[in-house]
């Protein structure tokens, strides 16, 4: 419609908003919304018709603008020096014999006599096999970050639009870092000749050690390369019910871990859950051992696996059994047996009980017999010290 019809459209709308229909009901039927209806009833109170015109969608100000002498100043150079290139491009490149491409750079002077320039600019040279470099991004508000074009594009946490991340690769794994802290791992699809790209797009130097447990090679199919018996680690969101998803499945790990983040190490027969460093959880694994390689995320798992959490009042104290079989432990004696001789135990001192632990595997649970609290204790009995005795 023109200028006149759009005028007496909103005019229109605003007579029956002004006449006490529900404005709501108004821009329902015109077809807009409450916050439009509402500008044009202000800007018609205020104006009359004028008020319903469009008016110009350019800024008020541009804080970006030159300042009138800058401009001035650019002007006369461009006066003064009319044969300087003034618009330059980077086009498309020329295919070497090693695989890398030469790009052209031209150059347009746009003086009374234009001029036009090309010179190639040659890539840097292919990094080693195994060379690593490091460079920053930002994240997008789409949270997808795309390194190479067709090659590597990884998927970041909306959360984190806006936040610059450090970017660590080679020609196996990805890592992406905020404040030096892991964020995701992702398994790389970069070439030698990425790598080059990367250092010449981002300015990528090169990379110190690897910041975390490395991604796991992956055959052409995508099916990731796994040793006979070696574990892996996957981090997963625990959604509010306690369901994680894994490998097209749903399990229960428990309320207690809901809305947080949690590792989960696969060996073939066991699941854990691992959350803040500690055990939180123990499963049958629900993935067999060949399928292993088809989840999504996996990692090499690195560090051994953690002790559970202790109980609320719990704590822990180290013991050295005798050749007897035996240790002490808050005036109680606790029997293991001959077999356990000269092992280094730790005791979990519970309420009710104690639990004794031989690394991760449990040796016995035997009744506290003085249930009083305790307010003296060697945490390290005798032939465990390696200094002074220490008490709590």
């Amino acid at each position: 419609m023109d200028v006149q019809q759009l005028a007496e459209y909103r005019y229109r709308t605003v007579r029956e908003v002004l006449g006490g229909s529900p404005i709501g009901e108004v821009a329902a039927r015109y077809g807009t919304s409450r916050q439009t209806l509402h500008t044009w009833r202000r800007r018609f109170v205020l104006e009359g018709m004028p008020g319903l015109l469009d008016r110009s969608r350019r800024p008020r100000n541009s804080p970006a603008r030159l300042s009138a002498e800058v401009e001035a100043e650019i002007c006369e150079l461009r006066r003064r020096h009319p044969m300087h290139l003034w618009q330059v491009d980077l086009v498309g490149g020329v295919p070497l014999a090693d695989g890398r491409e030469c790009k052209m750079v031209t150059g347009v002077d746009d003086a009374p006599e234009p001029e036009l320039s090309i010179e190639v600019v040659e890539p840097p040279a292919l990094p080693p096999q195994g060379t690593a470099v490091e460079f920053k991004v930002r994240v997008p508000p789409s949270g997808e970050i795309t390194l190479v074009t067709g090659r590597q594009r990884v998927g970041i946490h909306q959360a984190l639009a806006g936040r610059t991340l450090t970017v660590w690769a080679n020609h196996r794994s990805v890592h992406f870092l905020l404040d030096g802290h892991p964020v995701t791992t992702v398994p790389s699809r970069l070439r030698p000749e990425d790598l080059a790209y990367l250092t010449m797009r981002y300015g990528a130097r090169p990379a110190g050690p690897e910041p975390a447990p490395a991604a796991l090679p992956r055959a052409r199919s995508g099916t990731a390369i796994l040793a006979a018996g070696e574990p892996v680690e996957v981090d997963r969101k625990v959604h509010r019910d306690g369901i994680v998803h894994l490998a097209s499945g749903r399990y229960q790990v428990g309320f207690a871990l809901a809305s947080g983040t949690i590792t989960l190490r696969l060996d073939g027969h066991l699941m854990h859950a691992i959350a803040d460093d500690a055990l939180t959880g123990t499963w049958p694994c629900p993935v067999p051992a060949d399928r292993l390689g088809q989840i999504e995320g996996p990692r090499t798992a690195t560090s051994p696996l953690p002790p559970p959490p202790l109980p609320a009042g719990a704590f822990r104290a180290q013991r050295k059994v005798h050749a007897s079989g035996r240790f002490m432990i808050n005036g109680q004696s606790i029997k293991l047996g001959p077999r356990h001789a000269g092992k280094l135990v730790t005791v979990v001192i519970e309420d009710t009980h104690y639990q004794s632990l031989h690394g991760e595997d449990e040796l016995a649970v035997r009744p506290r017999k003085n249930r009083e609290p305790i307010t003296r204790l060697y945490v390290k009995g005798m032939g465990t010290q390696q200094g002074p005795s220490r008490t709590s």
